[in-house]
C-alpha cells in the first residue's frame, strides 16, 4: 500500500512539473485559447433571453399563480400589490 502511494505521489508531482514548464513557457498560447474561449462564451451568452418578470418565472399550474392572475384581471395589475 505504501509503495502505491508513492508512486501515485511521484507521478502526481511528474504531471504538475510538466503542466506547470508547459504553461510557463506557453503563457501566450494559453492567453490565445482562454480569450477565444471566453469571446465566443459572451457571443452565445449575449443571445439568451433574459426574464425579468417574477411571474414568467413561476410555473403556470400553481393555485397561488392562479389567484395572481385572477387578482390582476379584477384589478388591473400588481403595481399597488407591490
Amino acid at each position: 500500500m505504501r509503495r502505491t502511494y508513492i508512486n501515485t505521489k511521484e507521478s502526481l508531482k511528474k504531471m504538475l512539473v510538466r503542466y506547470n514548464n508547459f504553461a510557463f513557457n506557453n503563457s501566450y498560447i494559453i492567453f490565445i485559447v482562454v480569450a477565444i474561449t471566453i469571446g465566443i462564451s459572451a457571443f452565445y451568452a449575449s443571445k439568451l433571453p433574459v426574464k425579468t418578470d417574477f411571474f414568467e418565472l413561476l410555473p403556470e399550474n400553481y393555485r397561488s399563480i392562479g389567484d395572481l392572475n385572477r387578482v390582476i384581471d379584477s384589478v388591473g395589475g400588481v403595481g399597488n400589490l407591490i
